[in-house]
């Protein structure tokens, strides 16, 4: 390869590279800029002097390749990301409506519990995939804890038309599009679940999310209002928590916490411990981050 006879040197133009194979590590203190093939597109990439390789440049979500799914024919309505593993749903199709993927481009079939309900959502958390669906005859729940073998769950309302399920804060929630009564239902776990009152328990709910402390749903049929939002944190409210001084504290015994309110975020590199109820009767142990995120801990059983 050649090299530039400056310390500094000045490209007028463009510089121009040619996709090669990753190179060896340069000299110390240096960087080899070069151009790679990554299967359907090339990336901008660099590698250092202790070998390690970075991509610069990346167009994904921008150039997009049709994938040969393990069944054309099935009608796929939702597909979600955990644990390593792209796990897919679909509400029509003749056969196992389940395929995963561990890398989006290759798809296998998976039985489900019940392959002749209509799959409408399907989510990850807390080491779970957890699906729902609009119609079908029994539970209209099912759960995962590797995206291949499934198990039926009893909803609070298996005649409920279930649109969309996320994962929040250590709880599941769910909602309908129609059925009689309440269209929300929330679960800890993904097994057990609890109806919840919606705002508009009239309104055609079809699609929910978490996000920043905050639940939310939209509809796409009903009179009013369109959206509704559940743990808004500006209804957060603070109480005053014991602290202990030094860099290490010591416990002979136990340490007791009482249930309060989501506390706001401590000052930078601090973290709070606390118990909160997670809306359905079941103590949660948690922390908050400076950051202002908080994370559950452990859920009570």
């Amino acid at each position: 390869m050649g090299a530039l006879g400056s310390a500094n040197p000045v490209v007028s133009g463009y510089l121009e590279l040619s996709e090669i194979a990753t190179p060896t590590a340069p000299a110390a203190d240096t960087l080899r800029l070069y151009a790679v093939d990554h299967g359907t597109d090339t990336r901008l990439a660099y590698r250092n002097s202790s070998g390690g390789e970075r991509i610069l440049t990346n167009e994904a979500g921008i150039n997009w390749t049709k994938r040969e799914a393990d069944t054309d024919l099935m009608k796929w309505r939702s597909v979600c990301y955990g644990n390593g593993l792209f796990v897919a749903v679909a509400n029509d199709g003749t056969g196992n409506r389940v395929m995963t993927s561990p890398d989006g481009i290759n798809w296998t079939k998976r039985e489900a519990d019940t392959d002749l309900m209509k799959w409408r959502s399907v989510c990850y958390g807390n080491g779970l995939f957890v699906a729902v669906a609009s119609a079908g005859t029994g539970n209209r729940v099912m759960t995962s804890p590797d995206g291949i073998n499934w198990t039926a769950r009893a909803a609070d309302t298996d005649s409920m038309v279930w649109y969309a399920v996320c994962y929040g804060n250590g709880l599941f929630v769910a909602v309908a599009f129609d059925g009689t009564g309440n269209r929300v239902m929330t679960s800890p776990d993904g097994i057990n679940w609890t109806k919840r009152t919606a705002d508009t328990d009239s309104m055609g709910w079809v699609s929910v999310c978490y996000g920043n402390g905050l639940f939310v749903a939209v509809a796409n049929a009903g009179t009013g209002n369109r959206v509704m939002t559940s743990g808004s944190l500006d209804s957060v409210s603070t109480s005053d928590v014991h602290r202990f001084h030094g860099n290490q504290s010591i416990v002979s015994g136990y340490l007791e916490l009482n249930e309060i309110t989501e506390p706001d975020a401590g000052a930078a590199d601090t973290a709070r411990l606390f118990l909160k109820d997670n809306g359905s009767g079941k103590t949660q142990l948690c922390v908050r981050f400076s950051s202002g995120a908080t994370q559950v801990i452990a859920t009570q059983p």
